[in-house]
């Protein structure tokens, strides 16, 4: 693994799963003040940060926003995050999984997944198996089996207006309910994207209204439908890479929160010659609080504008590194093929 990225610092999601000899500390000071881990045992905590303390590392963790202490993580399972993908159940595959049990998050996922499309924007590692951390209008769903869930295949081409077999089998829903009463003349017809396994289509007309249909009421489907080859498991340093912007993105919107109130309230205030005059603010302490505020957050958003390009630039060298050794690799078989056929 990449040294520089395995010890980047930055903010980190973990299911704590630790031997119960491990602990945590209040803080990194000699015969600091030990707290039971057993509360926070797989529950989903954050890592705020991370520091070298008597030869070891040691990450600053919270729980429901609430700092915890400093714990050496050893067996914690990492959580990797990434832009939100939209799924579908794969009806036919579905059975239980015991590590929602852990997490105390137990429901009835098939009826709750069952003709949803469902958001997926994070991945573990658990028992050498993959799973996606599935949402449904934001609210977190639990962990559940990469195997059980179907990656829409966004496609975005336009094509003949006549491809449908059937013009009245359009839906509003993507469980192919709410039919659409009348019959539309198509005049312009577009494939957004697909579910091929679960063989439902959602389809733009006339540049305007989005339905879903059966892959079935196609006329052909090979102009637009393409099998995807291989799969799309990720090394370790694309999954950290994702991760790293995903936590700088939270950041990015963090910022722009406190600069609009600042600047929200900085209307308020009326500057003059050498002096601050105030319409609103009567109490002296609120003027000078809402006056760090507006320091605050432009130190903050100096930081990250650095941290930024920083990041992109680290970013940009790795892809580039990548690059060349796809390109020897390419080279090495080239060689490799000329060398067997003489």
């Amino acid at each position: 693994m990449n040294e520089k990225l395995k010890n980047y610092n930055y903010s980190k999601q973990y299911i704590l799963v630790e031997d119960n000899s491990n602990v945590i500390l209040k803080n990194l000071k000699e015969n600091s003040r030990i707290i039971d881990i057993d509360d926070y045992q797989w529950k989903i905590v954050t890592s705020v940060t991370c520091k070298k303390f008597q030869d070891k590392t040691y990450d600053l963790i919270q729980f429901d926003d609430q700092q915890v202490g400093w714990i050496e993580l050893k067996s914690s399972i990492p959580i990797y995050r990434f832009a939100s993908k939209t799924y579908k159940l794969i009806e036919d595959n579905y059975y239980s999984n015991d590590i929602n049990s852990k997490l105390e998050f137990e429901k009835d996922f098939f009826s709750a997944f069952q003709g949803k499309l469902l958001t997926v924007k994070s991945e573990i590692e658990y028992q050498e198996e993959r799973y996606f951390g599935v949402f449904i209008k934001d609210k977190f769903q639990g962990f559940h089996p990469s195997s059980y869930l179907e990656e829409s295949v966004e496609i975005n081409k336009i094509i003949d207006n006549k491809s449908l077999k059937n013009n009245n089998e359009l839906f509003r829903v993507s469980d192919l309910s709410g039919i659409i009463d009348d019959e539309i003349d198509i005049n312009k017809l577009k494939v957004i994207s697909a579910f091929p396994r679960n063989k439902i289509v959602r389809i733009q007309v006339n540049e305007n209204e989005m339905y879903w249909t059966s892959l079935e009421n196609f006329q052909k489907t090979d102009e637009f439908m393409l099998a995807k080859e291989g799969n799309n498991e990720k090394t370790i340093e694309d999954k950290m890479i994702e991760d790293i912007l995903y936590s700088v993105e939270i950041e990015r919107n963090k910022t722009k929160k406190i600069v609009k109130s600042v600047l929200s309230a900085k209307e308020l205030l009326k500057i003059g010659k050498g002096e601050v005059r105030f319409q609103e603010f009567t109490n002296e302490n609120e003027l000078k609080n809402l006056k760090s505020s507006l320091k605050l957050a432009e130190q903050r958003l100096n930081s990250q504008k650095d941290y930024n390009e920083r990041l992109t630039a680290q970013r940009d060298k790795y892809k580039a590194r990548m690059q060349l050794v796809e390109d020897k690799l390419k080279n090495l078989d080239r060689k490799y093929k000329e060398l067997k056929s003489k």
